[in-house]
């Protein structure tokens, strides 16, 4: 049991980082489009 509550935080920590770094990249795309100026 414990290895797989390990391993479950690890996956939940590394989609964190994944969503974050898309939402960064969609963030910045938005602003290069430049719809924040609007």
């Amino acid at each position: 049991m414990k290895d797989i509550k390990l391993l479950q935080n690890s996956v939940s920590l590394w989609d964190i980082k994944k969503v974050s770094q898309s939402l960064l990249t969609f963030v910045v795309n938005l602003e290069g489009k430049g719809t924040w100026a609007g």
